[in-house]
Protein backbone atom coordinates (compact mmCIF):
# COMPACT_ATOMS: atom_id res chain seq x y z
CA UNK A 1 0.00 0.00 0.00
CA UNK A 2 1.51 3.18 -0.79
CA UNK A 3 1.73 5.94 1.38
CA UNK A 4 2.25 9.90 0.76
CA UNK A 5 2.47 12.33 4.13
CA UNK A 6 2.70 16.35 3.61
CA UNK A 7 3.92 18.58 5.99
CA UNK A 8 3.90 22.23 5.90
CA UNK A 9 5.98 24.69 7.70
CA UNK A 10 5.78 26.47 11.04
CA UNK A 11 6.70 30.02 9.91
CA UNK A 12 4.08 31.36 7.18
CA UNK A 13 6.75 34.13 6.35
CA UNK A 14 9.12 31.42 4.62
CA UNK A 15 10.84 33.16 1.49
CA UNK A 16 11.37 30.55 -0.89
CA UNK A 17 7.99 29.02 -1.65
CA UNK A 18 10.02 25.88 -2.35
CA UNK A 19 10.47 25.71 1.91
CA UNK A 20 6.90 25.87 2.56
CA UNK A 21 6.40 22.52 2.26
CA UNK A 22 7.50 18.79 2.36
CA UNK A 23 6.50 15.58 1.08
CA UNK A 24 7.66 11.80 1.19
CA UNK A 25 5.84 8.60 -0.22
CA UNK A 26 6.66 5.13 0.62
CA UNK A 27 5.27 1.67 0.03
CA UNK A 28 4.30 -0.25 3.48
CA UNK A 29 2.69 -3.14 4.09
CA UNK A 30 -1.29 -3.89 4.03
CA UNK A 31 -1.75 -5.09 7.17
CA UNK A 32 -0.46 -1.65 9.30
CA UNK A 33 -2.63 0.47 11.13
CA UNK A 34 -3.84 3.96 10.37
CA UNK A 35 -2.66 4.69 14.36
CA UNK A 36 0.65 3.33 13.66
CA UNK A 37 1.48 5.67 9.99
CA UNK A 38 -0.29 8.59 12.11
CA UNK A 39 2.23 8.07 14.81
CA UNK A 40 5.72 7.37 12.34
CA UNK A 41 4.44 10.88 10.47
CA UNK A 42 4.34 13.20 13.40
CA UNK A 43 7.56 11.94 14.65
CA UNK A 44 9.07 12.76 11.16
CA UNK A 45 8.26 15.55 10.57
CA UNK A 46 11.34 17.64 9.81
CA UNK A 47 12.48 20.51 12.37
CA UNK A 48 10.17 23.30 12.04
CA UNK A 49 7.26 21.60 10.47
CA UNK A 50 3.96 20.20 11.64
CA UNK A 51 1.96 17.19 9.97
CA UNK A 52 -0.62 18.67 7.03
CA UNK A 53 -2.13 15.41 5.60
CA UNK A 54 -1.74 11.90 5.57
CA UNK A 55 -2.38 10.18 1.75
CA UNK A 56 -3.30 6.35 2.51
CA UNK A 57 -4.58 4.52 -0.86
CA UNK A 58 -6.30 7.26 -2.25
CA UNK A 59 -8.08 8.29 1.02
CA UNK A 60 -6.69 11.98 2.31
CA UNK A 61 -6.86 12.48 5.79
CA UNK A 62 -6.10 16.32 6.89
CA UNK A 63 -4.23 17.90 10.04
CA UNK A 64 -4.55 20.88 11.60
CA UNK A 65 -1.48 23.05 13.11
CA UNK A 66 -1.99 21.82 16.24
CA UNK A 67 -1.77 18.13 14.66
CA UNK A 68 -5.35 17.03 15.69
CA UNK A 69 -7.16 15.62 12.19
CA UNK A 70 -9.53 17.43 10.72
CA UNK A 71 -13.21 16.27 9.89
Amino acid sequence: MKVKVTWINNNPFVYNQQDMKRCSETEIPENMDYKNIEEFAKEAAPLGFHLKSIDVAGKVYQYDYNGNKVQ
